[in-house]
């Protein structure tokens, strides 16, 4: 009896126990939990706490200048003037003085292809042959209503060769204005005034047959090989004028907006120097580099630098130095996206701000378009945003 209580009484401690240490384990972990800082959502929907971890950003005060800089680019050379040639005619593509290939010199008045023109020579000819009986079967009709006409038409009857050019026509006049007007009508309803230039057209189709060179310059780009057949439109080829030479140099908006019409231009290649002109200058922002386009104009200062830069090359250019009033000068590092920059504000929250780059020296670039003066973060941050605290160290460097 006596062992059977004692039994029970041992059996009621070790569950008091246990069951004070699952009740202390609970209490303990609620005040952990309590304990803990709450998360919160940022406005760009990033997760925070109330103890958040405040950056150190290494930062530069950036103040408003007034710097000398010399703006410099890359450009590439083009020719100053390039045609593509079409057939006008219809027929064989025949070989002229120049070979039809790329890279081919040629100089200016030089035939560079011809178009078979046998049949359509002979075809004009039945056209003509044509035309003379519609006039022959007109004249008649012609003398007896249009005495005073006859004779001018009889004559331009009597000019016409079936292998020579086409003669002038007879003015149309007569005594009076409604004469006149008859005389008029009557050619038209014969068909002799459309069939007169229609045939014009085709003689000035055929003298268009043999393509010469309008000036001395090279093959760019063949379309169509000797042999065949072209049409009216058809390209043949595309030829660029030797010594008639560009350069495209690609600027900021910032940096053209300083470059003017007739500026002078220094360019380099290979330890080679070059002289060139600014002639014109784009009007519209490259899509995919933000850029603006300087057309200059190369001057060849004698036949040596003219060989020495070819259609495709590239050079370096640079202007004259120029004064930029209020820029400032960051790292390029420090640019993240479409040219925006961080700043720290004087509660030493984070900014984005977008600028606008003049100009390009290494690792520095020059901006504009801001107050002054601002501290800059000039570091790249990862998971940054625009709000995060942050503590600003000035870079002493």
């Amino acid at each position: 009896m006596r062992a059977r209580v004692v039994y029970i009484v041992l059996v009621v401690i070790v569950l008091l126990g246990l069951f004070s240490a699952t009740w202390s384990s609970g209490v303990k972990k609620g005040m952990d939990l309590a304990n803990k800082p709450k998360k919160h959502k940022t406005k760009e929907g990033k997760e925070s706490t109330s103890e958040q971890i405040i950056k150190t950003v290494q930062v530069n005060h950036v103040h408003g200048d007034t710097i000398m800089a010399r703006i410099e680019g890359n450009g590439r050379v083009v020719s100053g003037r390039s045609i593509k040639v079409s057939s006008e005619a219809q027929g064989e593509l025949l070989q002229g003085n120049v070979t039809l290939k790329k890279g081919i010199t040629f100089r200016k008045g030089a035939t560079l292809f011809r178009v078979d023109q046998r049949q359509a020579k002979l075809a004009l000819k039945a056209r003509k042959s044509s035309y003379m009986n519609i006039i022959a079967t007109a004249l008649p009709d012609l003398k007896l209503d249009f005495p005073t006409n006859f004779n001018a038409w009889r004559d331009f009857f009597d000019r016409i060769q079936v292998g020579q050019p086409l003669p002038s026509m007879p003015n149309i006049k007569a005594q009076s204005k409604s004469q006149a007007t008859k005389l008029k009508t009557f050619l038209a309803a014969k068909g002799i005034l459309s069939e007169y230039y229609n045939i014009l057209s085709d003689e000035d189709r055929i003298a268009k047959s043999t393509v010469t060179a309008p000036f001395a310059g090279s093959i760019l780009e063949v379309s169509n090989n000797i042999g065949t057949i072209v049409n009216p439109g058809s390209p043949i080829l595309t030829i660029i004028k030797s010594g008639s030479l560009e350069v495209e140099i690609a600027l900021a908006s910032g940096a053209a907006k300083h470059v003017k019409v007739g500026q002078m231009v220094d360019l380099s290649h290979n330890g080679n120097s070059y002289t060139a002109k600014v002639a014109r200058i784009s009007k519209y922002i490259n899509k995919s580099t933000q850029s603006q386009t300087i057309f200059a104009s190369i001057i060849a200062h004698n036949k040596a630098d003219a060989q020495q830069l070819l259609d495709g090359m590239y050079l370096t250019a640079r202007f004259a130095p120029i004064e930029l009033i209020n820029v400032g000068t960051i790292s390029r590092q420090a640019i993240f996206g479409d040219q925006n920059i961080y700043i720290a504000n004087k509660d030493n929250i984070l900014e984005s701000r977008k600028i606008k780059v003049v100009l390009t020296k290494g690792d520095k670039v020059i901006f504009e378009g801001f107050e002054y003066p601002t501290a800059v973060v000039i570091e790249p941050l990862l998971d940054a945003y625009p709000g995060m605290k942050v503590r600003p160290q000035s870079n002493k460097k």
